[in-house]
């Protein structure tokens, strides 16, 4: 037994030694590498529509109706960014988001009701909108293309936080709260990507979710719930990274 003793020490001393020559500097930045190949960084500007269209009023809520008011909510630009990760040649995940911007939401007053025409564009509340997309997109042509069309299609999640709550008059009522939920949704979007060299790109897209929130306001002591439907357009330009 005692005459292994050495011989596992030798054997010892001969793997670290071996461990110890690795090239583990080398090695770490292989795997970085392996880790963010097929990942791209875009960063851009983007134009939101939030499109409340006619699906927002007050027509059907409780405890009483206001008929012809609605509510639309101002267009806004912001800085756009996302995140995407090849998983095929031809698809990609992509988590895209955007500074959040803050929205006027105003009432809309119906041109059949002129008794209330002097609230119409009245602010109401200032909101923040906070809302990421997460798509898989297929990417036609190849990396090699210069120019790249790509559709995709995912989950919407949008959170409207009031910053500000104004008062809009005694025959409404002054606002003293207002609450909007948050909102689960689908999300589409298609673009076009130009390739520069092989790391930089171009890229354009235009894209819509659906958004059904309740929004509660309490006025003159009285609380009124709608439901806001809404079916925000964003167009946007970016410049992205390919690692």
């Amino acid at each position: 037994m005692e005459k292994c003793v050495p011989q596992i020490t030798r054997l010892g001393l001969c793997i670290g030694g071996a461990l110890a020559l690795l090239p583990w500097g080398a090695l770490a930045q292989t795997a970085a590498s392996d880790f963010w190949s097929g990942t791209h960084v875009r960063v851009g500007v983007a134009h939101l529509n939030p499109d409340t269209g006619s699906g927002t009023s007050f027509t059907h809520v409780q405890p009483a109706p206001l008929a012809g008011l609605g509510v639309d909510i101002s267009k806004e630009n912001l800085l756009y960014f996302s995140l995407s990760k090849d998983i095929h040649p031809q698809l990609e995940i992509e988590l895209a988001a955007g500074l959040p911007p803050t929205h006027d939401l105003s009432v809309r007053v119906a041109p059949e009701t002129p008794v209330l025409g002097q609230f119409d564009g009245r602010v109401l509340a200032r909101v923040r909108q906070v809302a990421p997309n997460l798509y898989l997109n297929y990417k036609f042509g190849d990396a090699q293309s210069t120019w790249r069309p790509f559709v995709g299609l995912g989950l919407n999640y949008t959170h409207l936080s009031p910053r500000s709550v104004s008062a809009i008059g005694s025959n409404i009522g002054s606002v003293v709260d207002l609450h909007v939920g948050s909102s689960w949704g689908l999300a589409a979007q298609a673009g076009v990507s130009y390739r520069i060299n092989d790391r930089w790109s171009a890229q354009a897209s235009v894209a819509t979710f659906r958004v059904k929130s309740r929004l509660t306001v309490r006025a003159g002591g009285v609380e009124r719930s709608v439901t806001m439907r809404m079916n925000p357009v964003a167009a946007a330009a970016a410049l992205s990274y390919s690692f």
